[in-house]
């Protein structure tokens, strides 16, 4: 994702911190919060100044030795994010833009949950599979990782996950939407389902959504355009507190 230099800024309880006037020492950089505070800062950035999601081409791995030049700052003082560790980034172009969604008075703090996602990554280094696709009965065979469980159980991260969680769904302009969606298998072993499964459980519960709001049609209405299923794009599926994920979107412009 292309991030703006002049929109560089750290959020923690609530508070605003330009990283120039801090010291490294007070903000705990690591690889996920980096992640997230720049998917964060730029759909914000992007959306607040009217402008379109942009990037010169999908970054989707960057070593944190090339941190400072993805972010286009030269800055030595940035502080380094933890050695080994990578980030990853959402290859957000021009013609694309974040579906919004509220923000519910119940999720967690900003660093609660930070970096407990699952990027839904396509071959050729891109990310988002497309509703259309995804919904059907198909193989999904440009998602990345399809057949691989959707988080690791050996993850820190993905902790306390249960057989279900909660997802819910957002949008601008139409109500909320929450339903219990099975996470781990119904076997001895309660492994997590399939990445292409979770996906495809997200993209018939999305279709769900919409047909019931728009008069059992699967459109989805915004800033006075129609956008169906193969113009919805499933991107990345995040948790928002200990048992509700929720799923975001990009949708292709017109």
């Amino acid at each position: 994702m292309f991030y703006h230099p002049d929109y560089y800024r750290y959020s923690q309880d609530g508070e605003y911190y330009e990283p120039a006037q801090q010291s490294v020492d007070t903000i705990p950089w690591d690889a996920s919060t980096v992640q997230r505070v720049i998917a964060d800062t730029d759909a914000e950035y992007w959306e607040q100044h009217g402008l379109s999601m942009g990037s010169s081409g999908p970054l989707p791995r960057i070593p944190p030795s090339d941190l400072a030049g993805a972010l286009g700052s030269s800055d030595s003082t940035l502080p380094p994010v933890s050695p080994g560790a990578f980030c990853t980034y959402v290859p957000l172009r021009k013609e694309r833009r974040i579906i919004p969604q509220h923000t519910s008075e119940w999720e967690g703090t900003t660093l609660d949950y930070v970096g407990q996602e699952v990027i839904f990554a396509v071959r050729g280094g891109d990310v988002g599979i497309s509703l259309a696709q995804a919904s059907s009965r198909s193989a999904m065979p440009h998602l990345e990782n399809g057949e691989a469980p959707w988080f690791s159980l050996n993850d820190q991260r993905f902790s306390e996950i249960s057989s279900k969680i909660s997802l819910r769904i957002d949008f601008d302009g139409y109500p909320n939407y929450t339903r219990q969606i099975m996470s781990l298998r119904a076997t001895r072993s309660s492994d997590p389902i399939a990445l292409r499964e979770m996906a495809r459980k997200i993209a018939q519960d999305t279709k769900k959504y919409l047909e019931m709001h728009n008069g059992g049609v699967a459109e989805l209405q915004l800033d006075g355009s129609t956008y169906g299923l193969g113009d919805i794009f499933l991107f990345r599926l995040r948790r928002i507190s200990k048992g509700s994920w929720r799923p975001e979107y990009y949708i292709e412009r017109h």
